[in-house]
């Protein structure tokens, strides 16, 4: 059953009415820009086998709104496109993606509101293709207020509330959430703190075959945040109820970032977590970059253990940028028949060919095993983009993605090229 997510309008009803009570911040900046998009794809179902070659048309608009203020901060941006497929394989569609956040200080060191909203195109099941066939928008809508207290000079305690409304376009898993936290800040010194937080969240889904949740998770976390090494590192403990006689869900969570800036021009990440979750934090992704894409289970309601590690170089030479990356997830469900590991390994640069122009290359390699499934494969991804601003108002970007899969089951094999070009025509410039 598909249903209309309220998101974008509350989002839109709140915003405005934040910034009716916010008249002392900063002008608000504004962008738009209408675009045509034109991909020319030579495998458009991603078949190993019959493959079918068209052009994918996408005329669309972007928006987005930034502010920083003392009483409101804002950082909105949404797409819309309309996909018009040459070959009728698939069906042409509406497709709006993109986040925002909207903070207001509605009594500065007191009381907060917070909004957010993220629409993000997923697939279905991970361990397919993502096709027009398996993929779907999800829309998570947040809201809601913390109050801060200070009963020290330098720490800070916060209670709060959100609630979330969870939507899903094409499988039944709607839901909503209710959070409460409870957070103790304790100031070390001017850039180190520790953190003690207690949170309990509620989840009742639509679906009344599916059991609903009730989360309790208690976190310490010692931060710090400096020029050069900052880091947060951070230990507890989660236990989740399930309802129908599920047996609950128990055990350690770890959630870990550290960022060394040992060179001016030389920077390193490592971060490292496992949470219990039922649903991954890649489904917020909004709006993604050329060539990224969000592979997730969002066809299900089921409780899985995640556990995610990466390291990150990034080197900044002349005009140049040079990353290194290496990321591994692995999500352990407690019923569901669907664990997976995944890693990637991948390297990008970008270069500023001139003033006006400039080029970014990425390329990764990794592998995914299914194993309740009995299926593995390796991909290989490859993207080269060049963006023209040949004018005021004008660009022009134009590329080349390469996406291979090969795997024990030739169903999920496939080999595809893409090459895109888009002219946008900025409507309102950001400042």
């Amino acid at each position: 059953m598909r249903r209309r997510a309220p998101g974008l309008r509350l989002l839109s009803t709140a915003a405005a009415t934040c910034l009716l009570a916010a008249p002392t911040a900063r002008a608000l900046e504004l962008q738009a820009e209408l675009f045509h998009q034109a991909d020319y794809t030579t495998n458009t179902a991603r078949t190993e086998s019959d493959r079918i070659e068209e052009w994918i048309n996408a005329p669309g608009v972007s928006v987005g709104a930034r502010q920083a203020g003392a009483q409101l901060e804002l950082d909105a941006a949404y797409q819309y496109q309309r996909r018009i497929y040459q070959e009728d394989l698939f069906d042409d569609e509406n497709v709006t993606v993109g986040r925002a956040e909207l903070l207001w200080h509605a009594l500065p060191n007191r009381l907060d509101f917070t909004l957010r909203n993220s629409r993000s195109e997923s697939t279905e099941r991970a361990l397919d293709p993502l096709t027009q066939a398996n993929r779907q928008i999800v829309t998570t809508t947040e809201a809601g207020p913390t109050l801060r207290f200070t009963p020290r000079s330098g720490d800070e305690l916060q209670i709060g509330y959100l609630y979330t409304d969870y939507r899903a376009d094409a499988t039944d898993t709607d839901n909503i959430r209710h959070n409460g936290s409870l957070r103790y800040i304790l100031g070390l010194s001017a850039s180190r703190s520790m953190t003690f937080a207690v949170d309990r969240t509620r989840v009742d889904f639509d679906n009344e075959l599916a059991p609903d949740l009730d989360d309790w998770t208690g976190l310490a976390t010692l931060a710090q945040d400096a020029d050069r090494l900052s880091y947060s590192l951070g230990g507890g403990y989660t236990r989740i109820a399930r309802s129908d006689g599920l047996d609950d869900v128990t055990g350690a969570i770890v959630d870990a970032m550290v960022s060394w800036q040992f060179q001016d021009t030389t920077r390193l990440a490592v971060s490292a977590g496992r949470r219990i979750r039922d649903n991954s934090q890649n489904i917020v992704g909004g709006i993604p970059e050329f060539g990224d894409e969000i592979n997730e289970n969002t066809d299900l309601n089921e409780v899985f253990t995640e556990d995610r590690a990466g390291i990150e170089l990034a080197r900044r030479f002349g005009n140049n940028q040079l990353s290194l990356r290496w990321n591994l997830e692995r999500q352990d469900y407690e019923d569901a028949l669907r664990d997976n590991d995944r890693w990637l390994v991948g390297v990008g640069l970008g270069r500023n060919l001139t003033p006006r122009t400039t080029l970014t290359a990425t390329l990764g390699m990794g592998r995914s095993e299914f194993a309740d499934e009995g299926r593995e494969f390796d991909e290989v991804r490859g993207a080269l983009l060049v963006a023209w601003q040949f004018s005021r108002r004008f660009r022009l970007d134009w590329g080349a993605r390469y996406e291979e899969r090969d795997g024990n089951d030739p169903n999920g094999n496939f080999e595809e090229w893409i090459g895109t070009a888009r002219l946008s025509y900025a409507l309102i410039e950001p400042r």
